[in-house]
C-alpha cells in the first residue's frame, strides 16, 4: 500500500491553484466533489472545538444529531488526561459518522 505522505503529495502534484484556494476558501460550506482529483466534498464546518456539533449550524440540515461535549479548557482544567482522550475518541467517531453522510 502507498502512504499516506506520498497519497498527499500525490493528490497536491495533481491540483492546479485554483483546486487548491477551492478546497481552503470555503469557509463553513461543502466543497464540491473533484471528479478529476476523486477529492469527495469536505465539510470545512467541522472544527469539532467541543464535539461535531459545529455542523449543525444550518449548512448542514441533514446531519444526524450530535454529542455536544464541554469546551477544551473545561476538560483541561479537569487535569483528567483519561477523560480528554476519552471526548477526543467520542469527537473523532462522530466527525467519521457525520463526514460519510
Amino acid at each position: 500500500t502507498i502512504s499516506m505522505a506520498a497519497r498527499v503529495g500525490d493528490l497536491v502534484h495533481r491540483m492546479n491553484s485554483s483546486s487548491k484556494v477551492d478546497l481552503v476558501a470555503h469557509a463553513g460550506l461543502p466543497t464540491e466533489y473533484d471528479p478529476k482529483l476523486n477529492v469527495k466534498s469536505v465539510m470545512w464546518d467541522m472544527t469539532c472545538n467541543h464535539g461535531v456539533a459545529t455542523l449543525l449550524s444550518g449548512n448542514y440540515p441533514e446531519a444526524p444529531p450530535v454529542t455536544v461535549l464541554p469546551v477544551p479548557i473545561a476538560i483541561a482544567a479537569t487535569f483528567d488526561v483519561e477523560l480528554a482522550a476519552q471526548v477526543a475518541g467520542i469527537t473523532a467517531s462522530e466527525a467519521r459518522i457525520v463526514s460519510a453522510i
